[in-house]
């Protein structure tokens, strides 16, 4: 799996468990945008 850098200081791996279940990146980004908001 590949290690995705979204922010400065913030990394998820892509198989990560994103509330319960394995998201894709585009799930986690979403999710990340949702909350630096």
């Amino acid at each position: 799996s590949e290690w995705v850098m979204l922010t400065p200081g913030v990394v998820f791996d892509d198989v990560v468990v994103f509330e319960g279940k394995l998201p894709t990146v585009e799930e986690i980004k979403k999710e990340l945008m949702n909350y630096i908001k």
